[in-house]
């Protein structure tokens, strides 16, 4: 992927650093600075709640920054940043997937790199339906932007081709390396 021009013709994305163990040597965002500004947004379950969930370490703290990011429609670096971080806590969370989408959009980020973000949570859960509906809408903005800045359309239309060919050779291998690929 990373020969395709298509691929390379958008600014590199944040968020893709943060893969991997990293998030567990940052401090909590309570205690970032470049967080200070930022007022938590807890979960609101009521005043009886049915079940109460023990949610892991981390988690309450990430899912808080992120309502307050969304009631603020900030869509910035540290947002798409943090879009990983909830993603990396459910990676079948829709709204961050979406958020997502939308600071990538916003900040006119790499879609070629954030093909590659995908690429953790697709092989790890290919019956993931967020992340194979954001691989589309990935490839929908790339092949959207070669024709939009194209001016050899013959070659345009060739790079599109290619683009979609290697995302079909990507979901095939994803199927074939999983076990229960059968379903797809």
């Amino acid at each position: 992927q990373g020969n395709n021009p298509a691929l390379q013709q958008y600014r590199p994305a944040a968020g893709l650093d943060h893969m991997g163990d990293e998030c567990d040597e940052l401090p909590p965002y309570s205690q970032r600075p470049e967080w200070s500004d930022i007022t938590p947004v807890p979960q609101d379950d009521g005043t009886e709640p049915l079940v109460v969930i023990r949610y892991p370490p981390g988690f309450v703290e990430v899912h808080d920054y992120f309502r307050a990011i969304q009631q603020r429609t900030e869509f910035s670096n540290r947002a798409l940043q943090l879009t990983a971080d909830v993603i990396e806590h459910n990676s079948a969370n829709y709204t961050a997937w979406y958020y997502r989408r939308r600071c990538l959009k916003e900040l006119g980020s790499d879609l070629g790199a954030e093909l590659i973000f995908t690429d953790k949570w697709s092989r790890d859960c290919p019956k993931n339906y967020q992340v194979w509906y954001h691989r589309r809408w990935l490839i929908t903005e790339i092949a959207e932007h070669l024709r939009a800045t194209g001016s050899d359309q013959a070659k345009v239309e060739e790079q599109i081709r290619q683009l979609a060919e290697r995302e079909v050779e990507y979901h095939l291998d994803t199927m074939q390396t999983n076990d229960d690929y059968k379903n797809y």
